[in-house]
């Protein structure tokens, strides 16, 4: 029987000049998904601090809680530049601790021994920044959650 030549990637090519084995190249871009996943999680918590960070900054100043008592009640205006203001201080703090845990879980995966601490450092910096954040910080966390499964199902072998 013939082979057929499969053209849709290095990969694939290899696979038709029997250099790899296809299980080789299927977890070469296990590893590398769980890397990509995991630089997206972290883009996703940085922006997600510095959008905490410019809230903090934003609701602190008096003349935020003058202009919203212009429109409304003060102790209204007061209220909601005091929960601007907390909001901002726990998306920054959520942001910095995921973001140093996911760095720190990044770092990790490029030794094969620690993989299952990686994958599970990437599963809890997500999961922290669920909790702190409720739904805010749902999105991120769940991509770091994905990040830190892909990296723990990640069948160990050699570098392709």
């Amino acid at each position: 029987m013939k082979r057929q030549r499969v053209t849709v990637g290095a990969g694939y090519e290899q696979i038709y000049q029997n250099r790899v084995a296809p299980d080789e190249v299927a977890g070469m871009h296990r590893r590398h998904m769980g890397k990509i996943i995991a630089v997206v999680g972290m883009a996703l918590t940085f922006f997600q601090a510095v959008l905490g960070f410019f809230l903090i900054i934003f609701a602190k100043p008096a003349g935020f809680a003058a202009a919203l008592t212009n429109s409304g009640e003060k102790g209204t205006a007061i209220g909601a530049a005091g929960s601007l203001f907390t909001f901002g201080f726990q998306a920054l703090i959520a942001g910095v601790a995921a973001v140093l845990l996911s760095a720190a879980a990044l770092y990790l995966t490029r030794d094969e021994k620690r993989m299952i601490f990686a994958g599970l450092l990437f599963i809890v910096a997500g999961a922290v920044n669920s909790v702190v954040l409720f739904a805010a910080g749902l999105p991120c966390g769940m991509v770091l959650m994905a990040a830190g499964i892909v990296v723990l199902i990640r069948k160990p072998g050699k570098t392709v």
